[in-house]
């Protein structure tokens, strides 16, 4: 699939038609140069390695690199449409890096990812990704109806309060502010007549402080002087509200919570195949379930996003021939291709051409990986030649069994373990347990006349049956009158 931007039209003109055969833009001395051309000139270049390359690997396919990770523990909050200063909440202002800290409990969590929301759209309210590094208790949750103080990756100081004005300071007395990894913050001391701490007074505000290494301050006075304490307030980007239990379904559908555990997927940096180009990938993270640590029937892929980019965006395109970026030449625009993770149920995934799943996910398992490059036509000439001489085998065996599907009276499930094999050529592996539906046998059939042998010794009629009995290890079989429990 070739890309979707147009770039026969203003201001670019690239009238490239394969039709003609042109497989050269022959420049010659004398004649204008025309700004299509150059355009023409690499859309031809283009066109060649589209072609070879679709017919190496598959549209999404991984190149290189593009290592995963997967966290089932990653946690969630829900919070309210409004901050507390009564603006509306924008998660596109939470970022991955960002910290949260409660305020009842000083419960320091760092930012993963966010997803918009609204209380209107229950349970998609607005949600925060996260996980917890530093607790000054023995709370492990924030509680519902909580206020999140949410602050950028680093930050300064904002003020600082005075707790307890102590005695004997003077305004000659040093503040010390304490910090692993912030700095250059100073204060002054404003002292009552009697020698108690009226007030600080923040005469340099720092940098590089952390949510996650709350910074510290005292009073360094002289011999006699004692009991002043401090709090450090930093700069803060907002504050928010958790939800509370009125969102919560009265069915007991935990996914309704506004605390809880999701399910997070973080691929490294690499090159994908897509729209005919070798791309560049970012490392990128995606939540594959939003309320759930346990993803069913999701597929994640990779899309790519396309854009025209000029020098009002991006100032580096300015002529900089002279050292500079010089405004009086702007120069082309760029053509910006940029993958991204997505996320599709299995149905929507399995019926688009274009999507190259690299995860599948069942019952909270990656049951299929696709991390390595895989082939298109090429592909499809070796897989003729491996099962016209060996055909279909398997490699490592997938067990079979079956399990009983709660409340479920016409279907129970054929549970297909992990397993390696090739049919038709082409290389099928399992890395966990998948499930599908298998119908109950609920109805019987009579043949008449029909002739069976009675050849067999022993046996017991058995209603019905769960799992299977291991022939090959010659299991023992125990058969009661009651039910067992072991």
């Amino acid at each position: 699939m070739a890309i979707e931007t147009d770039l026969n039209v203003s201001p670019y003109y690239d009238d490239y038609d394969e039709s003609k055969d042109y497989h050269r833009v022959l420049f010659k001395p004398a004649v204008a140069l025309q700004a299509r051309e150059l355009t023409q000139a690499q859309t031809i270049l283009q066109t060649q390695i589209e072609r070879f390359g679709q017919h190496i690997f598959k549209e999404g396919s991984i190149i290189k690199g593009c290592a995963m990770t997967f966290d089932n523990q990653i946690k969630y909050v829900k919070i309210l449409d409004k901050t507390i200063a009564g603006t509306d909440v924008n998660t596109a202002n939470i970022t991955e890096g960002m910290y949260l800290r409660g305020q009842t409990a000083n419960l320091v969590s760092r930012v993963s990812l966010s997803a918009s929301g609204l209380e209107s759209q229950n349970p998609d309210l607005n949600t925060i990704f996260f996980n917890y590094i530093k607790s000054d208790n023995t709370t492990t949750y924030y509680a519902n109806r909580e206020i999140l103080e949410v602050y950028s990756a680093t930050t300064s100081v904002a003020n600082i309060q005075v707790t307890a004005i102590g005695d004997n300071y003077n305004n000659t007395d040093t503040v010390s502010i304490s910090s692993t990894n912030g700095g250059n913050a100073t204060a002054t001391v404003n002292t009552y007549s009697n020698g108690s701490v009226e007030s600080i007074t923040v005469t340099a505000n720092g940098t590089g402080f952390t949510a996650a290494d709350y910074p510290t301050a005292n009073v360094s006075g002289n011999s006699t002087a004692s009991g002043a304490t401090l709090r450090v307030n930093l700069n803060e980007e907002m504050r928010v509200t958790v939800g509370n239990s009125s969102f919560f379904d009265s069915g007991g559908n935990t996914e309704f919570n506004v605390t809880g555990k999701a399910y997070e997927m973080r691929v490294q940096d690499g090159v994908i195949f897509q729209k005919g180009h070798f791309q560049r990938f970012a490392e990128q993270n995606i939540i594959v379930s939003k309320y759930t640590n346990r993803p069913n029937e999701r597929v994640v892929g990779i899309a790519t996003t396309e854009s025209t980019v000029n020098n009002s965006v991006d100032t580096t395109l300015l002529d900089n021939a002279s050292g500079y970026a010089n405004e009086n030449a702007p120069g082309a625009d760029r053509l910006k291709l940029i993958p991204t993770l997505s996320v599709n149920s299995k149905s929507v995934a399995e019926s688009s051409n274009n999507f190259l799943k690299i995860d599948e996910f069942q019952h909270g398992e990656v049951v299929q990986k696709n991390q390595n490059a895989v082939l298109s036509s090429l592909g499809d000439a070796i897989a003729q030649r491996t099962y016209e001489e060996s055909g279909d085998y398997v490699v490592d065996p997938f067990v079979l069994s079956t399990e009983g599907r709660a409340g479920n009276t016409t279907h129970l499930s054929l549970t297909v373990g992990e397993g390696k094999g090739y049919i038709q050529g082409k290389r099928f592996e399992l890395t966990g347990t998948t499930r599908l539906p298998l119908a109950k046998a609920t109805t019987t059939a009579n043949a008449d006349p029909q002739q069976v042998s009675i050849n067999y010794g022993n046996y017991v009629d058995v209603d019905e049956l769960v799992g299977q009995f291991g022939a090959e290890e010659n299991d023992m079989v125990l058969i009661l009158d009651t039910q067992w429990i072991q």
